[in-house]
């Protein structure tokens, strides 16, 4: 299980590592100090060679035959000229990143960037290159020290979280023995997201869970499927996203989306835990469900907010679902993987296309 210390632990190791580049880069502008940019390689090896990131960071230093740095001089060039570094997530960070925006890669595409730009040398007569390097490195350790700050303050909350959890756990309970029902008329929310263009949402999977699907009466949770031993043929997560459903005591719930082309979907695809993905549109009554809740971005995010909320879901950015996901803005692209958790199971009558 992914623990919240470890986490945090993590995330202050690379800022610290992310504030020795920036004095590197600081005194190879204030002082033209190009030199001292070799110790670039150092921060890199104690960052991706620490027992806990190099178990989801591929890095590795190889020789090249020719590199821009031998249009310098000899005195100009360090022990670490000729160098190529391999940066990569793993499958698991894959996951995460398309949660959280592709942030990590960006990130990781950062690291490279900036290896090769300073074993190349290039960057000694180019100082506006070392100060656009240095604004993105500083844009970085900001959202950094936000996620610190939110998960500190969500720790703080824990034990308030704790009890509203074990309430939950009391009304799922009830709901397991009550079966498929309805909220109160005055609670009814379909009717408002067809006034605002959303006439189904969608929920994708691999083709070959369809025939389960039929068999078994409807979509499960993955709790649900775990429990009752159904065999899932192709999840669309993998157990570290089962550890972050845990974490946000999500996996008794079927997830959908408002979009129908899912960033994720891309993502199982390149990673072949789908073969052949359709998407399954769902009636959007299966929101009046009691026991419903919605989500303002992708809810295994730690920073999501899940909750049966009528303004949460009214608040919702519904302009944005139909747009192309590439082109969007960093916040645009978060609000645009919003969610409805429905409890437990949703039964074939609520599968428009099966």
């Amino acid at each position: 299980m992914v623990k919240e210390e470890s986490v945090i632990r993590n995330v202050e190791f690379v800022l610290n590592i992310l504030t020795e580049i920036r004095i590197l880069l600081d005194n190879a502008i204030s002082q033209n100090d190009c030199k001292s940019l070799s110790h670039l390689i150092d921060q890199y090896d104690e960052l991706f060679y620490n027992e806990d990131i190099k178990k989801y960071v591929k890095y590795k230093i190889t020789g090249v035959g020719n590199s821009t740095h031998a249009l310098f001089s000899m005195d100009m060039n360090g022990p670490y000229a000729r160098k190529h570094i391999t940066l990569s997530l793993s499958p698991e960070l894959d996951m995460i990143d398309s949660i959280y925006s592709n942030k990590l890669s960006e990130l990781i595409m950062f690291f490279k960037y900036l290896f090769s730009a300073v074993e190349n040398l290039a960057i000694y007569q180019n100082q506006s290159k070392l100060t656009k390097y240095l604004a993105v490195l500083k844009e970085i350790e900001i959202s950094i020290r936000n996620f610190i700050i939110q998960h500190t303050q969500v720790s703080e909350q824990q034990d308030e979280l704790n009890r509203l959890l074990r309430s939950q756990e009391e009304y799922e309970n009830h709901l397991r023995t009550s079966g498929v029902v309805y909220k109160s008329e005055s609670d009814l929310m379909s009717s408002f997201l067809q006034k605002n263009g959303i006439n189904s949402l969608y929920h994708f999977t691999d083709s070959q869970n369809l025939e389960s699907i039929k068999n078994h009466g409807g979509l499960f949770s993955r709790a649900y499927c775990n429990n009752k031993g159904l065999q899932i043929a192709y999840p669309g997560g993998d157990q570290f996203s089962w550890q972050l459903d845990k974490m946000k005591n999500a996996t008794n719930y079927v997830r959908l989306s408002f979009c129908r082309e899912h960033p994720m979907k891309s993502t199982v695809i390149a990673k072949r835990r789908m073969k052949d993905p359709v998407v399954l549109e769902i009636d959007t009554s299966v929101i009046d469900l009691i026991g419903t809740k919605f989500c303002d971005k992708n809810a295994s995010r730690s920073d999501a907010i899940i909750r049966y909320d009528k303004e949460l879901l009214k608040n919702l950015p519904f302009h944005l679902f139909n747009k192309d996901y590439s082109m969007l803005g960093e916040s645009e692209k978060e609000a645009f993987q919003a969610e409805v958790l429905v409890y437990e199971k949703i039964p074939l009558e609520y599968i428009r296309n099966l």
